[in-house]
């Protein structure tokens, strides 16, 4: 863990510290599930579990959702010099909004 001199910090690395057989454990039972039935259908039947127990529990909209394979991602274009043009081209920026 990290080194912070803060007492925050040092607590944080203790609780983390304390943790790691617990997580090793979760980890190995993940991935022996993932490697069952594939990783992305775990992640999915997570999600839309956790979704369920939310909508069970009165916290609709409160659980992680996942999103596409990284091999899937595309750069983001607000990144580019371009990015005022493409904005409003694209149906989100003043013109599309008749400014």
């Amino acid at each position: 863990m990290g080194k912070y001199d803060d007492a925050e910090g040092q607590t944080f690395d203790r609780a983390m510290k304390s943790m790691e057989p617990l997580n090793k454990a979760e980890e190995a039972a993940v991935e022996a599930l993932g490697d069952k039935i594939g990783y992305g259908r775990l992640m999915q039947l997570a999600e839309q579990i956790w979704h369920r127990k939310a909508i069970e529990d009165g916290t609709p909209g409160g659980e992680h959702t996942h999103g596409p394979c990284a091999a899937f991602m595309v750069k983001c274009p607000c990144l580019s010099d371009d990015f005022a043009e493409w904005r409003d081209n694209n149906g989100t920026g003043a013109a599309a909004r008749g400014a």
